[in-house]
């Protein structure tokens, strides 16, 4: 168990992996006592990924691809160029939603130009799960700038950097990866030299469970 303090008003249920990981969602899943994946509706996010082009988004449909093998039948909605109302209409009864890996500050400005926060804040207050793979899971965070060695385009200050502070530590993925580890360790100096807060470092193999006030590192 990670021996983070949770900040009170949080009762949430969130799933946040590095990479998606079948082993590790069936571990989780009999905990989190829901029905069959089948039974829910999942709406997935892909907005951060689509930003790539097609041809180098086989990643991507890898990462999709697991959660569907898991049982979700996926609702996909991409946030790019959809009204507010659209998105809350979209999210509105949503039992899981699960937001894919790609580029978090594309990510970031769809989810906050379309009020995505509001209802994600809403849902998961009546029950529903948030899922986040890589990007998914960093905007979970309370701010994301400190992710930019991670990413591929540089940081644009037009647009505020506060995530969803859905958890109240620093998440920094793809740790000891073949690709990303360099980068990765400089995510995690930023947020332990400059920014001075709680940081979980999270291998491809990991997810955390968050469950109200429990939280732990499943592998």
């Amino acid at each position: 168990m990670v021996e983070v303090q949770r900040i009170e008003m949080y009762n949430n249920q969130l799933v946040l992996f590095s990479c998606g990981q079948l082993s590790v969602m069936k571990k989780i899943w009999p905990r989190l006592k829901k029905p069959e994946p089948s039974l829910l509706k999942a709406v997935c996010i892909p907005t951060a990924g689509l930003v790539y082009p097609e041809k180098e988004r086989d990643w991507h449909k890898d990462e999709i691809g697991i959660f569907q093998k898991f049982g979700f039948k996926l609702d996909f909605f991409d946030l790019e160029e959809k009204s507010q109302e659209e998105t809350y209409a979209k999210l509105s009864d949503a039992d899981v939603i699960y937001v894919t890996g790609g580029n978090t500050f594309h990510l970031l400005a769809c989810v906050q130009r379309t009020g995505f926060e509001k209802i994600v804040r809403e849902r998961l207050a009546q029950g529903a799960l948030y899922i986040g793979v890589s990007a998914g899971s960093i905007i979970a965070c309370p701010h994301i700038e400190y992710i930019e060695p991670l990413e591929d385009t540089p940081v644009s200050k037009k647009n505020p950097l506060n995530g969803l502070e859905l958890v109240d530590f620093y998440i920094v993925p793809h740790v000891g990866s073949a690709t990303h580890s360099q980068n990765a360790e400089k995510c995690i100096q930023t947020i332990k030299g400059q920014l001075g807060k709680r940081v979980v470092e999270l291998k491809d193999s990991q997810a955390i469970f968050v469950d109200g006030n429990y939280i732990e590192i499943v592998e």
